[in-house]
């Protein structure tokens, strides 16, 4: 028995739909596979900075500087501060400054339990200590957020 055309325009237009689907599916899938594995850098960071491999853990944070944007509120609060604060340990002030100062004023924004209190304690030693006159080059300041010590 014989199709019409009417059948076969059909079904070629289903097979298209499907494919098409299963494109975007994949797509989806991709971009799904991308933002774990940007999560898991993250986290890697953050083991890194955990055990004070502050080197690595720099090394890591320099990996995920172009996608730092893109980052959800809670992973961009968590590269700031744990990236900031590695920086602080190797002495890199410019960096750390930066860092801290943004990631304290998305944290005060955020929510308490973005961050363990015993690295909310190190981001503001290490903003008071970068604050201080011997902590910063000549006339560089900090922006601190008043509202992370909540």
């Amino acid at each position: 028995m014989k199709s019409s055309s009417g059948e076969l325009r059909e079904r070629a237009e289903g097979v298209a739909r499907t494919r098409s689907l299963v494109g975007v599916a994949a797509g989806v899938a991709l971009l799904s596979l991308v933002g774990c594995s940007r999560g898991a850098e993250l986290q890697h960071a953050i083991g890194r900075y955990e055990v004070g491999h502050y080197k690595a853990t720099a090394s890591t944070c320099a990996a995920l500087d172009d996608v730092a944007s893109d980052m959800g509120e809670k992973a961009r609060v968590r590269y700031l501060v744990y990236c900031g604060l590695a920086h602080f340990k190797l002495g890199h002030v410019h960096e750390a400054s930066a860092m801290l100062a943004k990631g304290s004023q998305s944290y005060a924004e955020g929510s308490l339990g973005w961050l363990k209190p015993d690295v909310v304690d190190e981001l503001l030693k290490a903003l008071d200590e970068l604050e201080s006159p011997s902590g910063l080059p000549d006339g560089a300041t900090v922006a601190r957020s008043s509202a992370v010590a909540r």
